[in-house]
């Protein structure tokens, strides 16, 4: 029963859903790529020739079906490397077989999700492949998440089979309820067969849930088939050329999307070495890489950032032929460390990919790409998929102008597991008939005239501050085009009377930095409004203030004491005084939270048609 309501919330039925949308789009098929973005991506063809395409006929089968086309090619090439673990193609195959056979032996034939509790590494992706192969939906859960989520993501997925070994085995039997039991598979059955199955499995067969966060607070369940996991990694390996020659690093555990580069990796021949750093730390990154002879490295672009602080400039990376960012926002500091640290020959990739679409779009640099702004564009449209940026009402928006991004596509998921309503809110069928569906991201961007897509925040994200509209995310990017910002987060928050017309964005500065110069801080306060304050005992508190026309900026000495390297912003009132913003009686705060004496600004100054002047 509690199958049936799941499927039922996956029975997709349009009528009575309305949306007059105008799609013209742009996508791969239409827009050719400037010429710039055609020689980087020409650096991406495989040095050794051995690149075999995929064909996007080749996607008309399921995933088990790639794989095992993997394993007849390249049987005793390098699979999964590890510290504890090192498998061939044909044996992790083979230990993938027995564990499908234990999952059909307690769960038999038909199409059910089944749950993963596995720490990254070969275990967890042998069992990955096991749920494939028998036929089921993996729903894969990260031990090191809090044990709520955890118990909310195996209580919403209904999966009656929890797929763990021995270090999670007491966490899976502890979560498992009445109708779901823990198998463990460091202790299979040895009569179990490592033959192939043989399965006919479609391609519309689901083939995962990728669980992400929900405006309820609660993470949903995104679903995609063999169909969509094929096509998105089929893009990944051509555009890339990835092939049996690479070392791809798997850094993230498969519980978002890291899950595709897991299949970019086996589904091209590809080695795939994982390395949890949530518990080993960023420090062993580069003699790994180098000592292993990464090809390609993979990561959001905090973890690149958190590794790159641990270079020093002697390390050196002669295979390393790739370096693909994903996630989160890439800033033009991060191209700056990627043209520090390493190889000539090295290409550097961005793009934008959400849980619902996939990887929609992709833009590449190399050492002498220009990045006039503070963040990365995220660049032009993968093959089958068509890109559409729209006004409120519903209507393509022009060159430059604001609009919400959306995805028409075949290859979307198929909606959100055990939620019809939000499926049938969120996927829209095409106005324009077939098969594909339209999307909303959320996210707000701005078409280049050359069609290069640029991100400006999520929709979500703006609140009014005094009357005007403001996106946060907007201003973190401002932030973290000062020097001497390394990460940024902005928020804002209500007043008693619900008025927002207070922030607090919290930002570190770089070991070893400098407070931003007189020059950043100006250029940010042109472009935010923001107001710099000093706070002399132990942190920066920068004031954000937005009136509508004029700020303050004083400039202030480094902090001193232990949270040197924070700063904290808060807001203050100002008051209009002889045709110039002040700030009204700021205040020292000590470590213990008391307040002190007003303090006196270093020095100040009034933007845009006001003189400077100095105060105290």
């Amino acid at each position: 029963a509690r199958l049936s309501r799941a499927k039922l919330a996956l029975d997709w039925s349009w009528r009575g859903v309305g949306l007059e949308l105008n799609m013209k789009g742009f996508s791969e098929e239409t827009l050719s790529l400037p010429q710039e973005q055609q020689a980087i991506g020409e650096k991406c063809r495989h040095p050794t020739g051995r690149f075999i395409e995929f064909k996007l006929e080749e996607t008309e089968q399921s995933a088990p079906d790639r794989f095992e086309q993997q394993v007849r090619l390249f049987p005793d090439r390098t699979a999964v490397k590890t510290k504890t673990h090192h498998l061939t193609y044909d044996q992790l195959n083979r230990a993938a077989n027995r564990v499908a056979r234990a999952i059909l032996e307690r769960r038999g034939l038909g199409t059910e999700p089944v749950a993963l509790l596995i720490e990254p590494g070969a275990t967890q992706l042998i069992a990955m492949l096991g749920v494939l192969k028998a036929g089921k939906i993996m729903a894969a859960l990260d031990p090191s998440y809090p044990r709520e989520r955890i118990a909310y993501t195996l209580q919403d997925s209904q999966a009656t089979l929890i797929l763990t070994n021995d270090a999670n085995y007491f966490v899976a039997s502890d979560l498992a309820e009445h109708d779901s039991v823990p198998l463990n598979i460091d202790h299979l059955a040895p009569h179990l067969d490592a033959e192939n199955l043989g399965l006919a499995i479609s391609p519309d067969t689901l083939s995962h849930i990728l669980y992400t966060s929900g405006s309820t607070g609660q993470p949903k369940g995104v679903v995609h088939n063999h169909r969509n996991l094929l096509h998105q990694n089929r893009n990944f390996i051509n555009t890339f050329h990835i092939c049996a020659e690479d070392r791809v690093t798997l850094l993230t555990s498969v519980t978002g999307q890291a899950m595709n580069v897991t299949f970019c990796a086996l589904l091209s021949g590809a080695a795939l070495y994982p390395m949890n750093v949530k518990e080993e730390g960023v420090a062993p990154l580069a003699d790994w890489l180098a000592q292993d002879e990464i090809t390609i490295y993979m990561s959001g672009s905090p973890l690149f950032r958190n590794f790159t602080e641990t270079l020093t400039g002697q390390q050196e990376f002669p295979r390393l032929r790739l370096i693909r960012l994903s996630s989160q926002t890439v800033f033009k500091s991060d191209i700056d460390l990627y043209k520090a640290h390493f190889p000539a020959d090295c290409v550097f990739a961005s793009g934008l990919s959400t849980s619902e679409t996939g990887r929609i779009l992709n833009y590449f640099v190399d050492k002498v790409t220009q990045i006039a702004t503070s963040s990365v564009p995220v660049g032009f449209p993968h093959e089958g998929k068509e890109v559409q940026l729209l006004g409120e009402d519903g209507n393509e928006v022009g060159l430059n102008q604001l609009g919400e991004i959306a995805v028409r596509s075949s290859y979307l998921a198929r909606g959100y597991w055990g939620k019809p309503e939000l499926t049938r809110e969120s996927f829209q069928p095409d106005p324009a008939g077939g098969d594909r569906l339209v999307y909303r991201l959320g996210d707000l961007g701005r078409r280049l005239p050359d069609g290069c897509l640029e991100i400006l925040g999520r929709k979500d994200f703006q609140v009014k501050i005094r009357g005007n509209r403001v996106e946060v995310t907007e201003v973190e990017t401002r932030l973290m085009g000062l020097d001497a910002v390394r990460e940024a987060i902005v928020v804002a928050r209500e007043d008693p009377s619900g008025n927002h017309n207070a922030w607090w964005p919290i930002s570190s500065l770089r070991e070893h930095g400098s407070p931003p110069s007189p020059n950043c801080a100006i250029s940010l306060a042109r472009s935010c409004r923001t107001i710099w304050s000093h706070r002399p005992l132990s942190t920066w508190r920068p004031c954000l203030r937005l009136p509508p026309e004029r700020s303050i900026v004083p400039h202030c000495p480094p902090p001193i004491g232990p949270d040197r390297n924070w700063i904290t912003f808060s807001w203050l009132p100002a008051t209009k005084s002889r045709r110039r913003w002040r700030v009204s009686g700021p205040r020292c705060w000590g470590s213990n939270g008391s307040a002190s004496r007003t303090i006196s600004w270093s020095w100040a100054a009034t933007l845009c048609s006001l003189p400077w002047s100095l105060f105290g």
